[in-house]
């Protein structure tokens, strides 16, 4: 039988060749049941019609537009434009949803970068306290009086629950506040733990103003009286006075180590000039 690509038969070759696919994509249409060679020789080879290719481009394309097995399966079989329509709209209304979730993954990469950017740039004045400006900022918070790991690992199992989620560790900025009053009477003990978080209808919120910051990067295993001290020896020597609360932000979940660094922690504190 003398074979030809169009009005008689081709190989499954000539046919992948043709659709610029590879041999593998067709045999898996033919187990889906999508589309089946017209016959095959003595030799085993797989026959096609030349008829057959708009089929395969069919299903190529709709595939591209991200139609399910099922549904090309019903394209091909039910064929008629109110069908085609009906599938049509609905995967408009999915891909509706694809592009929200991409968007909102691509806003989370951002928002990380930003985030690592902020922490790389912070690393590389490790120890050195240093000023720098911030926006006002909504936090969400729980009363918490301690640093030990008990007590933040039990706030964080809190906002678990309250987030239903528990990678939040990983998106959001979170840490400790020192408020102003406990600082004036030189008692370094937290009172909350904060998280920078849109949760609505939430109860306790905390606003971080918009000011210079007093900031100390560490990954000291001090105890962190010692590197307040630090921090606040710098901020009056160089003619800065103490204007709010004090934040300690844990950046652990950042770090590419394997290991839990108690000590990974940047001081910030708001402050104006003399």
């Amino acid at each position: 039988m003398k074979k030809t690509l169009i009005g008689k038969y081709c190989t499954i070759s000539d046919m992948a060749k043709i659709l610029h696919v590879g041999k593998h994509t067709l045999i898996h249409y033919e187990k889906e049941n999508l589309i089946s060679p017209v016959f095959r020789g003595e030799n085993g080879y797989r026959y096609y019609s030349g008829e057959q290719i708009s089929d395969f481009k069919k299903i190529l394309y709709l595939r591209e537009l991200g139609f399910s097995i099922s549904d090309i399966k019903i394209c091909l079989t039910e064929s008629n434009y109110s069908n085609t329509l009906s599938q049509t709209e609905e995967r408009l209304k999915e891909n509706l949803f694809e592009i929200r979730a991409l968007l909102e993954k691509r806003a989370q990469l951002i928002e990380r970068k930003k985030i690592l950017t902020h922490l790389k740039k912070n690393e590389q004045k490790k120890g050195t306290p240093y000023i720098e400006y911030f926006d006002k900022k909504e936090f969400v918070y729980l009363k918490q009086k301690s640093l030990d790991l008990n007590s933040t690992v039990k706030s964080m199992k809190q906002f678990d629950s309250v987030l239903k989620n528990v990678t939040w560790t990983e998106k959001y900025c979170f840490g400790f506040i020192v408020p102003i009053e406990n600082l004036n009477n030189n008692n370094f003990e937290i009172d909350k733990f904060v998280l920078e978080a849109n949760i609505e209808d939430y109860e306790y919120k905390y606003l971080f103003p918009a000011s210079d910051y007093a900031i100390l990067y560490t990954e000291s295993k001090e105890q962190h009286e010692d590197i307040i001290k630090v921090l606040f020896d710098w901020i009056k020597n160089n003619d800065f006075l103490i204007n709010g609360d004090l934040f300690i932000e844990d950046s652990t979940s950042y770090s590419i180590s394997n290991k839990y660094n108690i000590g990974t922690k940047i001081y910030k504190i708001p402050v104006k000039k003399a």
